[in-house]
């Protein structure tokens, strides 16, 4: 279940391999590669709403310019 803090929607990269329908360690070399970027809260690497959907816009988590 994804969290929200102060507005904001983060998804563990188990939740982002479900919804990509992808393996957990699919995501995780998209995060060690910097294809996706990832927030560590409480020893947890979570990807945000807006990271996720940059990444399925433009293929990374860099805003498109």
């Amino acid at each position: 279940m994804p969290k929200e803090i102060l507005g904001v929607t983060l998804y563990s990269i188990d939740e982002v391999s479900e919804l990509l329908g992808v393996n957990h360690q699919t995501v995780a070399r998209y995060v060690k590669n910097g294809r996706m970027e990832t927030t560590m809260i409480g020893g947890k690497k979570l990807i945000s709403e807006e990271q996720l959907k940059n990444y399925l816009l433009n293929g990374t988590n860099k805003q498109a310019k």
